[in-house]
This record gives C-alpha cells, sequence and structure tokens, in this order.
C-alpha cells in the first residue's frame, strides 16, 4: 500500500452528506490547483463500474481498478479518499443530475423524470443495484448511497408531483414521497433481481398503470 493511505478493505467516506454531494459536484485539481487529466478520471470510473459488475463491491480493490487502467494507485487517491467515494463516483456518474421537467403536462413530466433511470441501456441500473446490494453489509456505503439517489433522481419526482398539486393534477392526500420512489425502486429491484433493466417501454407502463391512476385518484 502506499504509505498514508488506509488499507483498501477499510471503508472511507466524505464524512457527511454534504461532503457526499461535493465529490460528485466539486472540480478536481492537482495540489497545485490544476485540473487532473478528464480522461484518466473516466477511464478510473469506467474500470470500477465495469470491476462492480464483475466482481462485486466486496472484491473491487483500488489497486485493481488503477491496473486496469494502467495507472498507479495514487490516480486514485489523488480524486477520491478511497473505495466507498470511487464507488459513488463511478455509479452516479452514469446519472445526470436532472433539472425538474415542466412541459406543461404531468405524464410527460413523470417520463422525462424516470428516463434518468432508464438512460445508456440500463447499465447505471445494474451498477446501482450493486451499489445498494453491498449497502446491507456496509452502512457507509448505504447513506451515500441513498443521499445521492435522492440527490439525482428522487428529487426530480417529487419536484414533478408537488407542482402537479399546485395546478391541481393531482390529488389532495396523495403521498408524494413513496409515489416519488416507485421508479427507481422498481428499475433497481429489476436489476438486482432479475439482472434485466427497465427501458422506457416499461417505464411507460408504470407511469401510466401505477403513478398516474394513484395521483389522480
Amino acid at each position: 500500500m502506499c504509505g498514508g493511505h488506509e488499507a483498501e478493505g477499510r471503508e472511507s467516506m466524505v464524512g457527511s452528506q454534504a461532503g457526499a454531494r461535493q465529490q460528485l459536484s466539486t472540480p478536481e485539481r492537482g495540489s497545485r490547483g490544476r485540473p487532473f487529466d478528464t480522461r484518466v478520471r473516466a477511464d478510473l470510473l469506467h474500470a470500477t463500474r465495469e470491476l462492480l459488475v464483475e466482481v462485486g463491491y466486496d472484491r473491487l480493490t483500488i489497486e485493481a481498478v488503477a491496473k486496469r487502467c494502467g495507472a498507479g494507485k495514487a490516480a486514485v487517491y489523488r480524486r477520491w479518499a478511497g473505495k466507498p467515494d470511487l464507488v459513488m463516483a463511478a455509479a452516479f456518474d452514469r446519472l445526470p443530475e436532472l433539472l425538474t421537467p415542466d412541459t406543461g403536462d404531468l405524464r410527460s413530466d413523470l417520463l422525462e423524470a424516470g428516463r434518468v433511470c432508464v438512460g445508456d441501456e440500463g447499465r447505471s441500473q445494474v451498477v446501482m443495484s450493486i451499489v445498494l446490494a453491498a449497502g446491507r453489509h456496509h452502512p457507509n456505503v448505504q447513506e451515500m448511497a441513498l443521499d445521492l439517489l435522492d440527490l439525482r433522481v428522487e428529487k426530480v419526482f417529487v419536484a414533478v408531483l408537488t407542482r402537479g398539486r399546485a395546478r391541481g393534477a393531482v390529488a389532495a392526500g396523495v403521498d408524494i414521497g413513496i409515489l416519488s420512489e416507485i421508479v427507481p425502486v422498481i428499475a433497481f429491484h429489476r436489476a438486482a433481481v432479475f439482472g434485466e433493466a427497465m427501458d422506457d417501454v416499461q417505464l411507460t407502463r408504470i407511469v401510466d398503470s401505477v403513478l398516474l391512476p394513484a395521483v389522480l385518484r
């Protein structure tokens, strides 16, 4: 191991939910303030996603990620504090932060909100399902993953449904919090249990058969 770094098997995290957000949004810079090579970052994140699928969270190591990219472990530690931070960045790198859609139509807005889970042919769903499964045994990983999932996905559904209620399109008394979890939960459940990604056809079925009937009751 590199001197001064924690052993790869030990858990490391940003330390708070605010830190987890910053880990994804703060531009990376070297010790002299110069940006790191973005290609190296992209390669490291891609290798992390590949290894998560191949060996799972517990068997993934910083050394294996660096080796796959032809880099040293220092290239990882300059960018992330440890394995949990690296994995979070890799998992959420493919889940873009989505501005709350406002097409003027509740159904269209719900579909647009859900497409953040459907992009990149479902690879993000598979990776996220692995991370969420690992969270059962690693509470810090679970905390970071759920916080970032809320930041990237669920908050958009909450915003769409809350605005829909203000416009009279969502019935009073509807549990917006529960309904906002339906699409991401189904998406990651399908990936974890069946190894199948939710596609746009399935997303449309969920919106039309589950969400819209629930909000219009």
